[in-house]
């Protein structure tokens, strides 16, 4: 067998990353493919290949292919760090030290090896021991985005919002968060301080709907310290009825059409760095998201007249369905159907079904709760909560959404956690009326659903 030319086998898994860097993921591993067909031998190729196939969700197949790469290559760090981090994820904890550790021995300061190490700390529940890590990993004269991203998360988490919302502004660096800021500043600048009096500023988010519900929290602050600015807020369609009336801005925008004529922008996850926020200096507690009285009365009619059992939402699923380590993040989150089966179990209520767009489940699970009927957007969601004597959720946008509207809720929080949810204790500081229910190890919702019924027992209001 002749040995192909170099070129060949270059140019495709030159392509193959460029692709993957585009997002185009399908185009990404038919180059990559073709580049190892060339050259069977590369370790280069192998290594790139199991990062994508990771990211699609094939992670035995990317774990054979990074195995295969170190075996050629013994000493090849970038393999040893993606191999660590693939076992982690597959909570493999001693067999990712092992990676990570070897990898260090190879680069004892390399900061993306260090970023790995803290997650894997972070993720075996060691917060103070990551923050560590990445202190050491933040005196590399080079900082990957991946570094400051995680410092920041860690930071806010423990507690330290000053230093971790000011190392969040890194986000911008991440090539996601980067591509949407561009779409935005394509039409509008974004605003670093100017003088506002006359102009128009424009709030979006980047992220999730429960982010965005989580911030609305600060627009009345933001309008009293800009007097003569028109704040618009540019919102997902499922949040457009919910936010009609909201305080603190002038109009609401769709984001699903182009940014509003505007003299400036600014992320609404940036707000708590603009006001220097921490736990102690948040504005005064008031319920600041509140449902549309005749939407409350149709919902009302829906559901029906109460009995002596208190009346209590569930949302078990977190996001819509995704790919690859995506889907695996969610359904980490989320309520397998024999985990939602032992809730609706736990105590004697009636169960409604508040979930937003979820997957269809078994007769048995749907005869266990009452459905009032499909909820459109997020006004639907708001107008019954406002008759839940209690609600019960993963850590997804209806726990913000009853959290800002102080209904009593309990947030079942997984293992890993939330990225602007303490780590430890049950409160949080942004939504008095919500209660914190851990996993106590990856994906193990068994031995934490037992606790409920105390739980709603202390919560919730009486019927």
């Amino acid at each position: 067998m002749n040995t192909p030319p170099a070129a060949d086998w270059l140019a495709c898994f030159e392509l193959g990353n460029q692709c993957y860097t585009l997002g185009d993921y399908s185009a990404a591993l038919e180059h990559y493919l073709q580049a190892l067909d060339l050259n069977q031998g590369s370790w280069e190729v192998r290594n790139n290949l199991a990062v994508l196939l990771k990211l699609l969700g094939e992670r035995a197949l990317a774990v054979q292919l990074l195995r295969e790469a170190l075996d050629l290559k013994p000493d090849y760090l970038d393999a040893l760090n993606n191999l660590g981090n693939l076992y982690r994820d597959e909570l493999r904890y001693d067999e990712a030290r092992r990676c990570l550790d070897d990898a260090l021995l190879l680069a004892p300061d390399n900061a993306e090896v260090l970023t790995n190490l803290g997650l894997l700390e972070k993720a075996q529940g060691r917060l103070a021991e990551a923050l560590a890590i990445y202190r050491r990993a933040m005196a590399s004269p080079e900082r990957p985005a991946a570094l400051t991203f995680n410092y920041a998360i860690a930071l806010i988490q423990s507690g330290d919002w000053a230093r971790g919302f000011g190392w969040y502004e890194s986000r911008w660096a991440l090539p996601r968060l980067a591509a949407q800021r561009q779409q935005i500043e394509a039409a509008v600048p974004a605003w670093r301080g100017e003088p506002l009096g006359g102009k128009t500023l424009l709030l979006w988010n980047e992220q999730g709907l429960g982010d965005t519900i989580q911030m609305v929290r600060l627009l009345p602050a933001l309008r009293a310290g800009l007097p003569g600015c028109r704040l618009l807020l540019r919102v997902s369609p499922a949040l457009l009825r919910l936010f009609a009336c909201i305080d603190g801005v002038d109009g609401v925008v769709d984001a699903s059409e182009p940014p509003p004529a505007a003299d400036y922008h600014l992320s609404l996850m940036s707000l708590p760095l603009h006001f220097h926020l921490t736990p102690q200096t948040l504005p005064a507690w008031l319920p600041y998201l509140a449902a549309d009285a005749a939407l409350t009365k149709q919902w009302a009619a829906r559901l029906g007249a109460r009995d002596h059992r208190p009346r209590i939402g569930v949302v078990w699923q977190s996001g819509q369905a995704a790919v690859g380590a995506d889907e695996r993040d969610r359904q980490d989150r989320s309520l397998s159907e024999t985990a939602l089966r032992q809730l609706l179990s736990a105590m004697s209520a009636d169960w409604i079904d508040l979930q937003y767009g979820a997957d269809p489940l078994p007769v048995d699970l749907q005869a266990m709760m009452r459905s009032p009927g499909r909820i459109e957007d997020f006004a639907d969601s708001a107008a019954l909560l406002a008759q839940m004597d209690a609600l019960v959720s993963v850590d997804t946008a209806a726990a913000h959404l009853g959290g800002a509207m102080g209904v009593p809720t309990i947030v079942l929080m997984s293992a890993q956690g939330g990225n602007l949810f303490p780590a430890e204790g049950e409160t949080m500081p942004w939504y008095p009326s919500m209660r914190l229910l851990r996993q106590h190890a990856p994906r193990d919702w068994q031995s934490v659903l037992p606790a409920l019924p105390a739980w709603i027992g202390g919560l919730a209001k009486k019927p």
